[in-house]
């Protein structure tokens, strides 16, 4: 074990055993925006050992005002490897792959197979039903989050123990708010990808996590914990619930 997770092998939370943990992890971080930044930021710098990250798109001027990976000499760039670029000077002994491609179905299962637990960095629900589905499928944990204006949402999903994310979303939403409508406060990304980014850690370390849906208003400085019922009759996560009841 190297000097540089010292400080934080002292917490109890963690400590020695449990950084060996993170370094034998391996995790997907699907988008490379505004959550995915501060996401692979704090992975990197907390010693877990393998990432892959997954992202079609350039870096753009209007993206540099969230999205704390980048700087004015990345625009232009695909971000998966400006972004491996600059974590990989963080941290070198961390395994990074970037992937140029936007995360489907006919690349979801050979992305997250041999991962412990997948992020959520993405900024459409149909990324979202795919990283969900396949999740599920797989039994790898994922956490949801997503960051509309100044509202932010963070959900724990694992297969067979809690709801997916289609009994939370049924179906997809019409006209949805987004950035390029409404705006986006960097401060809400950062604190409502720092808790996805500890619900994650918590899985990894086998802690416990946080049951429900995180409702973040960071305007106002308020948390509230959701409570999110279980479809029974659930198309994607009925089948694991029954399973895991036998």
């Amino acid at each position: 074990m190297t000097e540089r997770y010292k400080v934080q092998e002292l917490l109890k939370q963690i400590g020695k055993q449990g950084q060996k943990a993170l370094l034998r992890s391996k995790i997907a971080i699907i988008g490379c925006g505004g959550l995915g930044s501060v996401l692979a930021n704090n992975a990197v710098r907390c010693g877990i050992g393998s990432i892959i990250l997954v992202d079609s798109d350039r870096v753009e001027l209007t993206n540099l005002h969230r999205q704390i990976l980048y700087t004015e000499e990345d625009i232009g760039l695909y971000k998966a490897l400006a972004a491996k670029r600059n974590l990989e000077r963080i941290n070198s002994d961390v395994k990074i792959d970037a992937l140029i491609a936007r995360f489907d179905y006919k690349n979801a299962e050979k992305i997250i197979k041999n991962c412990n637990l997948v992020f959520d960095g993405t900024d459409n629900f149909e990324t979202r039903y795919i990283i969900n589905e396949f999740c599920v499928k797989n039994r790898i944990p994922w956490v949801f989050a997503s960051v509309t204006a100044t509202l932010g949402y963070v959900m724990s999903i694992i297969p067979g123990k809690t709801p997916c994310y289609k009994c939370l979303m049924k179906s997809f939403p019409l006209a949805p708010p987004t950035s390029r409508t409404v705006g986006v406060l960097n401060a809400a990304v950062n604190i409502t990808a720092s808790f996805q980014f500890l619900e994650g850690l918590k899985i990894l370390l086998k802690k416990s996590y946080s049951k429900g849906l995180l409702y973040i208003d960071a305007w106002n400085e308020t948390i509230e914990k959701l409570q999110i019922k279980r479809d029974p009759n659930c198309q994607v996560c009925s089948k694991i619930f029954k399973k895991a009841q036998r």
